[in-house]
C-alpha cells in the first residue's frame, strides 16, 4: 500500500530506532536528538532524530491506498475537499459525541462515516484520503463501533491529555477496563496508539501547556508580517538567476548561469528549501523547492560532503509564491492541497509579502559576485571582467558552495532584524511554540508528488518519451492494454510516468495494480545519463542543423558530438593557454638576460655591454618551447 505517511515526534510518540520500538520521553532542546524510552525495559537513551523511523506496520492506521493526484478527477477532488470542510470543525473536538451527532444530522451523514473520515484524514493529514471510496476488497473492516470509539476517545482525553502525560501502556489498560465494564471487546493496542498519535496539536498544546501556548500557535496575531507567528507558519518562495557562469562537469566548458529557487521561513528567516538548475523557473522549480522544504536535509548534505547541520523539515501552513503565470500550475496547487499547505500568490502592490525572500536572494547575490566566473548584476559592474574565461565551478560544486554558505554562515550569523541567528530563532520557536514537526516515511513519494507527469501507452518495446525508449519487465503486463473491460473499446490505455529533470535516464511508472511507483531505465542501458537541460540543448542543436527526422539514435549521436566538440575545444584551449604561458616565460627570460648583460662591466667576447645588447636578436614572434629551439652557446 503506497501511502505517504508521517510519524510524530511529539512527547509520548511511538517510534522505531535500530529496529526496536521506543517512546519519546524527552525533547533535548535542539533539533538533532531526543531521549527515548524502551517500551519493555524502561531504559532511557539519547538518539539522533535522523535515525528514527515510524512505528511498526501494525501500529499504522488503516488508510485508503494512495493514488497519484493526476488520476484524481476534478469532481473527486472537490468531493474530498467538501468532506474535509465538514470534519474540520470536529477534529479538535471529536470526543464530543453531541457535536458529531449534530454535524451528522446537519449534513445527513451517519456518525460512523464522520468518524471514518476523521480517522482516514488524521492518519496521514492528506486530502486524498477523503476521495470517494474505491473498491478495496474490504476497506473499513477495522472500524470501531461508535460505542468503543467514544470510550477510546474518553480514555485518551482523561488519561493521556493531562499534565502527567501518561504513556500509551496506561491509556491502553484504561481503555481495556472501560470496554470490559460495558461488555465490549477491547480494541487492539495499535488502534489505541493510532488514536493517541492522531490528537490534533492544538488540543494537545491546550491541555498540556495551557491556552496561551495554543493561542500563540493557532490564533492569528498582529505583527510585522500577518500570520508569521511561529516556525513554518508562513514561507516565501522566489527565484533569481545566479550571477555566475558554470562549467561542464567533465569538459569544463562554460554552460551558462543557473537559476536558484529558494524558500525562507518568515518567522525565523531560516532557509527551509532550495532548488538549483539550468531550467527556466516555473511550477517545476517551485514544486521541487517545496518538496525539498518538506524533507530532512541530512542525506543531501552528506552526499555533497557538506559539513554542518540543517535541522529543518516539516509542513508549512502557508506559502507565498511569485504572482507570475509560470508559477500557477494546477498540479502544483493540488499537491500543496494534498499536504495541507495553503499556496497563495503574492498580492499585487504588496511588496512586504515577498520582501523577506527578495532581501535574502540579494544577500546571496553579493556573495556570488565573489566567485570566479561571476557576471555581476549588470554590465557596468562587470566592466571588462572575462566571466566565461574565469568560469570554474560546475553545477554540483556551486550547489555545494551555496549549501555551505547557507548552513555554516548565513544560518549562524546574527540577523539584524532579529538580533539573533536564524537557526537559534527557528529552534527556540519549534520547542516553545509548535513542537517537533512530523517526518515523512517515504521521501521519494513526496518528491514524486511535486514532479510533473506524462501519460503514455505501453508498447512491446516499452514506452517512448521525448524520443527516448525506456523499458522494464514491470511494464510487461500492460503492453497494449486497453481502456475499460469492454471488448468493443479499442482505445489504448495511458499510464502515469514521471521523471527527475536532473537525470532523465530513469522514469517512474505508476503501476495501477501494485499502487506504487517503479523505476523504468533506458531500454539501451549503455546510453549516457542526461539532464533535461542537456536534452533540450541537443534538440536545439539538431533544429539549427536542419534535422527534421529526430529519433533516439540522432538524439544521442548529437549528444556525443556535442561532447566531442566540447572536449576538442577544451584541448585546444589548454594548448593555446600553455603556449601563451611559455611565450610569456621566454620573453621575460630574454629581457632579464639583456638587462644583466647591459649592467655587466665586461662581456665574454670583450665587447661593451651596449654593443652586445644591440647584437642580440629581437623577438618578433611567438617563442617556441625549449626543446624545439636551435641555438649555439657562447664560446
Amino acid at each position: 500500500m503506497d501511502v505517504v505517511t508521517e510519524f510524530s515526534l511529539q512527547l509520548g510518540s511511538e517510534v522505531t530506532y535500530h529496529g526496536k520500538s521506543y517512546q519519546i520521553r524527552q525533547l533535548t532542546g535542539n533539533l538533532k536528538t531526543v531521549v527515548l524510552e524502551d517500551a519493555i525495559s524502561g531504559r532511557l537513551l539519547r538518539a539522533p532524530i535522523a535515525h528514527l523511523r515510524p512505528p511498526s506496520p501494525a501500529a499504522e492506521a488503516a488508510t485508503v491506498p494512495a493514488i497519484p493526484l493526476e488520476l484524481v478527477s476534478d469532481e473527486q477532488w472537490a468531493e474530498a475537499q467538501k468532506r474535509l470542510a465538514i470534519i474540520q470543525p470536529l477534529l479538535a473536538r471529536r470526543g464530543d459525541g453531541q457535536l458529531v451527532q449534530e454535524a451528522a444530522r446537519r449534513h445527513r451523514i451517519g456518525p460512523a462515516t464522520l468518524y471514518r473520515w476523521m480517522n482516514q484524514f488524521e492518519a496521514t493529514g492528506q486530502v486524498s484520503q477523503l476521495i470517494p471510496s474505491r473498491s478495496s476488497g474490504g476497506e473499513g473492516k477495522t472500524r470501531l463501533s461508535a460505542e468503543v470509539e467514544a470510550l477510546v476517545r474518553a480514555s485518551v482525553e482523561e488519561v493521556h491529555q493531562t499534565k502527567q502525560r501518561f504513556p500509551l501502556k496506561r491509556v491502553y489498560h484504561d481503555v481495556t477496563a472501560r470496554c470490559r465494564r460495558h461488555g465490549l471487546t477491547p480494541p487492539h493496542v495499535g488502534t489505541v496508539r493510532n488514536r493517541v498519535l492522531a490528537i490534533r496539536q492544538e488540543k494537545a498544546l491546550r491541555f498540556r501547556h495551557g491556552h496561551k501556548a495554543a493561542d500563540d500557535q493557532f490564533r492569528p496575531h498582529e505583527g510585522k508580517y500577518p500570520g508569521a507567528d511561529f516556525p513554518l507558519a508562513v514561507v516565501q518562495i522566489d527565484h533569481t538567476p545566479g550571477d555566475v557562469i558554470l562549467v561542464d562537469d567533465k569538459t569544463r566548458t562554460p554552460l551558462g548561469k543557473p537559476w536558484i529557487t529558494m524558500a525562507i521561513d518568515v518567522y525565523s528567516r531560516l532557509v527551509v528549501g532550495l532548488y538549483i538548475s539550468f531550467e527556466t523557473p516555473g511550477a517545476l522549480g517551485v514544486g521541487m523547492c517545496v518538496a525539498n522544504s518538506l524533507l530532512p536535509k541530512e542525506a543531501w548534505l552528506h552526499r555533497l560532503d557538506v559539513l554542518g547541520e540543517w535541522p529543518c523539515w516539516g509542513k508549512m501552513r502557508k506559502i507565498y509564491a511569485d504572482n507570475g503565470k509560470e508559477f500557477r500550475g494546477n498540479m502544483l496547487k493540488r499537491a500543496c492541497e494534498e499536504y495541507g499547505i495553503d499556496l497563495e500568490w503574492r498580492p499585487v502592490r504588496k511588496p512586504n509579502y515577498g520582501g523577506h525572500i527578495e532581501r535574502l536572494l540579494g544577500t546571496f547575490a553579493n556573495e556570488i559576485h565573489e566567485l570566479p566566473g561571476t557576471t555581476f548584476s549588470n554590465p557596468q559592474q562587470r566592466g571588462e571582467y572575462p566571466s566565461a574565461d574565469k568560469a570554474a565551478l560546475t553545477l554540483g560544486e556551486f550547489e555545494r558552495w551555496l549549501l555551505h554558505l547557507i548552513v555554516n554562515i548565513y544560518h549562524k550569523r546574527v540577523h539584524t532584524a532579529l538580533g539573533r541567528t536564524p537557526l537559534e530563532v527557528f529552534e527556540d520557536g519549534i520547542y516553545e511554540k509548535t513542537g517537533l514537526p512530523p517526518r515523512f516515511q517515504d521521501e521519494l513519494r513526496v518528491k514524486l508528488d511535486f514532479l510533473p507527469y506524462f501519460e503514455r501507452t505501453v508498447q512491446e518495446y516499452g514506452v517512448v518519451l521525448d524520443y527516448i525508449h525506456y523499458y522494464s519487465d514491470v511494464l510487461r503486463p500492460w503492453v497494449h492494454a486497453l481502456e475499460g473491460d469492454s471488448p468493443k473499446n479499442k482505445r489504448k490505455r495511458k499510464f502515469i510516468f514521471k521523471r527527475d529533470p536532473r537525470d532523465i535516464s530513469v522514469l517512474f511508472f505508476y503501476d495501477p495494480e501494485a499502487k506504487g511507483y517503479f523505476e523504468i531505465p533506458y531500454r539501451d542501458l549503455l546510453r549516457p545519463p542526461m539532464t533535461l537541460w542537456e536534452h533540450k540543448q541537443v534538440l536545439r542543436q539538431l533544429e539549427s542543423e536542419g534535422v527534421t527526422a529526430v529519433d533516439e539514435e540522432a538524439l544521442f549521436s548529437a549528444y556525443e558530438k556535442l561532447r566531442e566538440i566540447e572536449a576538442q575545444a577544451v584541448s585546444q584551449t589548454r594548448r593555446v593557454r600553455r603556449q601563451r604561458r611559455q611565450a610569456k616565460t621566454e620573453s621575460s627570460r630574454a629581457k632579464s638576460i639583456r638587462q644583466e648583460m647591459v649592467s655587466a662591466k665586461l662581456t665574454p667576447d670583450g665587447s661593451t655591454p651596449n654593443e652586445l645588447a644591440r647584437s642580440l636578436p629581437l623577438v618578433t614572434g611567438p617563442i617556441q618551447p625549449f626543446d624545439e629551439l636551435e641555438y649555439e652557446a657562447f664560446d
